[in-house]
């Protein structure tokens, strides 16, 4: 079955600049299908919001460089690693909240939403917890 491509979100994505690869990675379709539609619709760029669409990649670039950190501590038992993961997390989601205020990114449209890194810097918490202590590795 095919997946329902949702073109609303997609225009405003692309609008914000996003490249047609990265929107063809996240919506699940091929680049030629999107191209086709913008050249088809005649769609624009909104030059004053083209910045938009880069912090929104950059988020996405941190916060994939946080999970690996986080993994690698985990595959390595590496306590040092998951510390360093977890305050990078917390870090990463006060810089992400407040570049969307100053970007005025809706928190709807973005697909890194402040709950889900919320939940992961939690998670991440609990994983720094020494075991049978439950006192977290770096003191708090």
């Amino acid at each position: 079955m095919r997946r329902r491509i949702d073109w609303a979100r997609l225009r405003e994505d692309y609008s914000r600049g996003f490249t047609v690869e990265e929107l063809a990675e996240l919506y699940h379709c091929s680049p030629r299908t999107i191209r086709t539609k913008i050249r088809k619709e005649g769609w624009k760029r909104e030059v004053e919001q083209k910045g938009a669409g880069s912090v929104l990649r950059e988020h996405r670039r941190l916060w994939q460089e946080v999970k690996k950190r986080l993994s690698a501590g985990l595959n390595r038992g590496d306590e040092k690693e998951l510390k360093l993961a977890k305050i990078a997390g917390d870090v990463l989601l006060s810089v992400i909240k407040g570049e969307k205020e100053v970007w005025k990114i809706d928190p709807k449209e973005d697909s890194i939403t402040e709950e889900e890194l919320y939940e992961a810097t939690k998670q991440m918490e609990h994983l720094t917890v020494s075991s049978g202590t439950e006192t977290p590795v770096d003191g708090e």
